[in-house]
């Protein structure tokens, strides 16, 4: 009675386990890839925000460089 009992409890343990694993597993899954998207989204953004800054300082140089001089110096 009482090893019954004890292999019972371990049952129901196991079982429980085997319905709670694939549901944390999902929910885990599922914060992985926010998480991704998440730094992916971020990622992009900081890459777009980057190659912006560098085409807008290019575009301002050029501006500059093609400038008569007395635009120049209002520039600098």
């Amino acid at each position: 009675s009482c090893c019954l009992n004890k292999r019972s409890k371990k049952f129901n343990a196991k079982f429980i386990a085997l319905l709670i694993k694939p549901a944390i597993f999902e929910l885990l899954l599922l914060l992985f890839m926010f998480k991704t998207k998440l730094i992916v989204e971020l990622a992009n953004a900081i890459i777009i925000k980057t190659i912006g800054n560098i085409t807008t300082r290019t575009r301002t140089r050029n501006i500059i460089r093609n400038a008569p001089i007395a635009e120049r110096e209002r520039f600098a």
